[in-house]
């Protein structure tokens, strides 16, 4: 079944965006038959209603929100997901495998969290002590949230080394070596 069949022939864009945002809302009402509607539609263009499952993206795009003024500030929130983009490109690489994929996710929120922490710490001017305290515990958590993940990832693609067996003179050697092109 094709997009145009699931939602009727037209020639009109507007009309099929029209559509399948009314299903979208509907669907996450509680409208069952909306979300039967919408299903031919989300398995023929399953990359149009990606994030809809994808809650580390879904939290990454709170929080970005929230970092420019409710989304009201396009520029930042423009440079924010630019830099997020940028980030989990160089951070997967080419050819993540699926937990690299999931980690760099990982990564992408806790980068963000940290982000935020610092900033509501830093543009908190004049507190009370224990708000401050209960901000540098929150940047604190977030950090270590943040470094366990990079560590984690770190720790996948050492284990993903090739281990190189020499016998030499009957003494036994192994080795890891890095491959230039691939993660490490």
């Amino acid at each position: 079944m094709t997009i145009s069949n699931a939602i009727g022939k037209t020639d009109d864009v507007q009309a099929m965006v029209k559509k399948i945002s009314d299903l979208s809302r509907r669907a996450n009402s509680g409208d069952a038959l909306a979300l039967e509607e919408l299903k031919p539609i989300v398995q023929q263009w399953p990359t149009l209603f990606d994030d809809y499952g994808n809650m580390a993206r879904q939290v990454q795009s709170s929080l970005v929100n929230k970092m420019s003024n409710s989304g009201k500030a396009l520029l930042t929130k423009d440079r924010i997901q630019s830099h997020l983009r940028l980030m989990q490109q160089d951070l997967a690489g080419p050819a993540p495998d699926p937990l690299e994929r999931l980690l760099v996710e990982r990564i992408l929120t806790c980068w963000l969290e940290v982000q935020w922490y610092d900033y509501l710490y830093i543009s908190s001017d004049n507190i009370a002590l224990d708000l401050g305290d209960y901000y540098q515990r929150r940047q604190d958590r977030a950090h270590k949230r943040f470094l366990t993940a990079v560590k984690a990832l770190a720790q996948i693609r050492r284990l993903a080394l090739p281990v190189i067996q020499l016998n030499i003179a009957g003494q036994q050697v192994n080795t890891q070596q890095v491959i230039q092109g691939t993660s490490g």
